[in-house]
This record gives C-alpha cells, structure tokens and sequence, in this order.
C-alpha cells in the first residue's frame, strides 16, 4: 500500500513538473523568441554571446533542448534552426541529435511510468493486437514516423511509450530517425538571413522526398510479417501460437 501510494505522489509530481514547465514557457516568452521571426530578430545578439563565452552558450543551449524535448514543449526544430544559425551546422548537427534522442527517450520514459498502468486497465485487451506489433517492429514503425514529419513528435513519444518497446530501441530509433531531419533544419539555420518563412524549409518535394524513404521500414515490416505468416502456415501454426510469447518477453520491456 505504502509502494502503490509512494508511485501515485511520483506521478503527481511529474505532472505538476510538465505543467510547471510549459507555464515558465509561457511566461517567459518561449514561443515569441523560438518563433520564426524570433530567431531572425535575436540571431546576431545569440552570435555575440556565443562569441563571449561559448562553453556557457552551448550547455545552456543544450540544457533547454533536452528540457523542452522531455516536458513535450515543441522547441526541436526551432532550436536546431537557431544553433545551426549561432553555432554553425558541424557544432550544432550532433548536439541537436544527441539532445532530441535524450530529450525523446524523457517524455518516452513519462508516458511509460504515468500511462502505461491507465492503457493496461482500460484498453488491455483491445490495445494487445497494437502493443504485440509495435513490440516485434516498433523501431520500423518509429523511424518511418520521424522521417514522415507529419505526426507530432511529443505525440510519438508518448505513444511509443506505452507501448512494449525497449528503451534502447527506442533511443536508438530516434537517433537514426533524426540524423537527417535534424539535418535539414540545422543547415536551413545557417542561411536563416536568406529565408522569409519556415515554409521555404519544408518545401513539398522535401517532404515526399522523406514521405519516399518513410515507406521502406514499412515495406521491410510488412514483407517480414506476410513471409512469417506463410511460414507458419506451412507449419500448421494458428494465429493463437503467433501470438503465445515468453513471459520474459512481455513483462521485461522496461530496460
């Protein structure tokens, strides 16, 4: 009892620290100064005082990607665009992905440790079917999504989340999904000064271009489970054994 309520007081503080977090956000201007004009207005002064004291610069910089990215505040292209801006696209490109990654796999871990209790009490049996798929081929899934771009980041880390996946794979997934995109905005950063809107960055062909490469994990997951499912029918396997699993399997999904 003493465990149960210690868990829900956990909870209860992450929430307050999530509404806290977008609150000071607010307060402090974040989406005004992270807005596209923002950067533009701010890049020079940004300049000098990364030129003033740059170890500062950088883990300030750094310190907010990662914070935003966890409390689920939509700073990441922003952020890349103004470090590829201030800190140029070799010092910004890594940082950028290494904060998304850490940032992803925080709000990852949130949802897992204040959703995944309400999923299995309330949806249990019909999320299964869900759960089942993206713990064979969530990875796929999750890389598809982040090149697509469409879908709210938080949104798939919050998912993702309640879901049987690995956090390492997870993180990891993250990492090869984001190398490119962040890509495309740090390097838009560097000529922020020749740009009138976020809509010359992603441009229609840019976004079919990764809509393009989204489709090949999907194509590798599905041709997997047609050729798994043939297999099992040759060997007489039902779907009920498809879906029998080692206990280990599906309650060690945490590490």
């Amino acid at each position: 009892m003493v465990a149960y309520a210690n868990r829900h007081k956990y909870k209860l503080l992450v929430v307050l620290a999530l509404v806290a977090g977008i609150v000071m956000a607010k307060r402090f201007g974040a989406a005004e100064l992270l807005s596209f004009d923002g950067i533009r207005k701010h890049v020079e002064t940004l300049r000098g005082l990364y030129s003033a004291h740059p170890a500062a610069a950088l883990a300030i910089y750094c310190a907010v990607y990662v914070l935003g990215t966890t409390l689920s505040i939509p700073v990441g292209n922003a952020l890349s665009l103004a470090g590829g801006a201030v800190f140029g696209l070799a010092v910004t490109w890594p940082l950028a992905v290494l904060c998304t990654c850490v940032g992803a796999s925080g709000a990852f871990l949130i949802s897992r440790h204040l959703l995944s209790d309400w999923v299995e009490r309330h949806h249990g049996k019909r999320a299964d079917a869900i759960l089942h798929e993206l713990r064979d081929h969530g990875a796929m899934y999750l890389v598809a999504l982040r090149w697509i771009m469409v879908v709210p980041f938080a949104l798939i880390n919050w998912t993702m989340g309640i879901s049987e996946m690995r956090i390492r794979a997870f993180f990891l997934a993250t990492l090869v999904g984001q190398i490119p995109v962040n890509f495309i905005f740090v390097n838009a950063g560097r000529t922020i000064s020749t740009l009138d809107s976020i809509g010359e960055i992603l441009s229609l062909r840019l976004l079919l271009a990764f809509f393009a490469m989204a489709i090949l994990p999907v194509a590798l997951v599905v041709r997997r489970n047609l050729k798994t499912g043939s297999r099992d029918k040759k060997c007489g396997r039902g779907s009920e054994n498809r879906n029998s699993r080692n206990p280990d399997d599906q309650t060690r999904w945490i590490s």
